[in-house]
């Protein structure tokens, strides 16, 4: 059972590692354009120099070329998170009730419910500490705890107030966050852009939200 489960543990570290790397590298190369991209502005809003119509060509160009580039960066760091939803999806056997794309402008994050993460718990066999609870009063409330997977262990807060949370139960809801956040951060889904329902309000999934 333990070389079973350092196997899993190794796989998963390995994943991540590629992940990881795969966005460094695209995150430098986003870094790279912006530098360039800078530079060929203060070229342009130089009084010193006197560029020509040809030289205007040529910096337009290369601008063209730098959205291009951001344009395929956006799409891979895309695929990437959508590549991992899936993964999460086959591996903890979630259904498409379980998750859906949350779209704001050219932004997305992927949301799984608080069901969801519990399934992900119970597999992954993850461990909550006592939490510590402090509250000013009956509505505002903090919960502080840790939770452990594997040699892993890790804390976080959930909270709950008429400032972010409409249910009227915020001990409820701060139990909630805290518990999903730990999960998700046991397992690096935070990296990906996946959140949990139970996090805000506003996560909460509509009709026209579906899982891909």
């Amino acid at each position: 059972m333990e070389s079973h489960t350092f196997y899993n543990t190794h796989n998963d570290y390995l994943e991540h590692w590629e992940r990881y790397e795969r966005q460094n590298i695209l995150h430098q190369r986003l870094i790279n354009i912006l530098v360039q991209a800078n530079w060929n502005k203060r070229l342009i809003r130089c009084p010193t120099f006197v560029l020509t119509n040809n030289d205007l060509e040529i910096h337009q160009n290369r601008f063209v070329r730098y959205i291009k580039a951001v344009d395929i960066i956006a799409k891979e760091m895309k695929q990437l998170n959508t590549m991992k939803i899936k993964e999460l999806a086959q591996k903890y056997n979630l259904t498409k009730d379980d998750f859906w794309e949350l779209k704001r402008g050219a932004r997305s994050m992927w949301i799984i419910t608080h069901d969801a993460c519990e399934k992900i718990a119970s597999k992954e066999n993850i461990q909550f500490g006592a939490p510590t609870i402090y509250r000013d009063n009956n509505q505002d409330v903090a919960i502080v705890g840790d939770a452990k997977r594997g040699n892993k262990v890790i804390w976080s807060t959930g909270e709950a107030s008429p400032k972010n949370c409409k249910a009227p139960y915020p001990f409820a809801m701060a139990e909630k966050r805290l518990k999903d956040r730990l999960i998700l951060k046991l397992i690096n889904a935070y990296e990906y852009g996946i959140y949990s329902d139970s996090e805000a309000d506003n996560f909460k999934r509509k009709d026209n939200e579906k899982a891909s």
